[in-house]
This record gives structure tokens, C-alpha cells and sequence, in this order.
């Protein structure tokens, strides 16, 4: 049994189809969470943590015009993974980076969840990931689901 660094590295190897659908799944979540921010549909969510990680990126305390009665976004919740985001504002100074940075952080989560999976049920042949009803041969040709007549009822 590899290490989990090993496991993590040689996951590209292993699993191209694994990396393939959390970079398909990053592309979609990012495109659809900037189509919902252009058409105003973010929320004031997204405006109080653009406000706290803007002002520790200038090395400011994350103060947010929201709660007036803090001087600070971590006297309400203590939110560690924004200062980790602060260096992203360094590049972009936008909100949608922080849309672009949650699309990758949540496709990237399916790794992690897939190697302890893996772990536990051990390895599935790769039809599994066909869908069932082609497992199930329904799409054959002349299997009893494509065929013209009408099935008789069963009592």
C-alpha cells in the first residue's frame, strides 16, 4: 500500500480519468458561479468575504461594513482559509477570483474523498463507471428495451 504522498503523486498516472472530471467539474462549477455573478445573482455572501479577504490581502484587518458592531470578520466566526486566499487578491483584486478559487477547492475535494473510498472498497472494474443501463446491455441490438413491440403486462 503506497504512502499518501506517494498516492497523491502518482494519482495523475493511475487515474487520468479522475483528473479529467475534477478539471471538467471545476470548468462547469466556475462558469456557472460567474454566469450567476453577472447576472447578480452572488449574494451578500460573497460581498462580505470580497470585503475581509481585500483587507488582508493590503495587510489590513478583515474588517466588513456588514457588521458594524465587530471590528473584525473573525469576531463572528473564525475563518482561517481566507487568510490562505488573501495572496489570490494579489493577482486578481476581483470577487470572481474567490468564485474561480471555490469552483477548484470543491472539484479538488473529489480526490481526496476517492483515495479513501479506494482504500476501503478496493479497486472496481472499469465498467462500473459506465452507466447502468448500458452495463445492462439495454442498448443492444435487438434487446428486449429497443424492440417495437409493446411489452405484455405481467400480472
Amino acid at each position: 500500500m503506497p504512502t499518501r504522498g506517494r498516492a497523491l503523486a502518482s494519482l495523475g498516472r493511475e487515474e487520468p480519468l479522475l483528473l479529467a472530471g475534477i478539471a471538467a467539474a471545476a470548468t462547469v462549477f466556475a462558469l456557472f458561479s460567474l454566469v450567476q455573478h453577472a447576472t447578480f445573482g452572488s449574494g451578500a455572501d460573497l460581498a462580505i468575504f470580497d470585503q475581509a479577504i481585500w483587507g488582508l490581502s493590503n495587510l489590513e484587518q478583515p474588517r466588513v461594513s456588514v457588521y458594524i458592531h465587530l471590528s473584525s470578520i473573525f469576531g463572528d466566526h473564525l475563518h482561517p482559509l481566507i487568510a490562505l486566499l488573501a495572496p489570490l487578491y494579489w493577482i486578481w483584486e476581483d470577487p470572481r477570483m474567490l468564485l474561480l478559487a471555490q469552483s477548484a477547492l470543491v472539484a479538488a475535494s473529489a480526490a481526496p474523498v476517492f483515495l479513501f473510498a479506494r482504500r476501503r472498497v478496493g479497486r472496481l472494474p472499469r465498467t462500473w463507471s459506465l452507466p447502468p443501463t448500458w452495463r445492462s446491455g439495454a442498448f443492444r441490438r435487438g434487446s428486449p428495451s429497443t424492440s417495437t413491440r409493446s411489452p405484455s403486462p405481467r400480472f
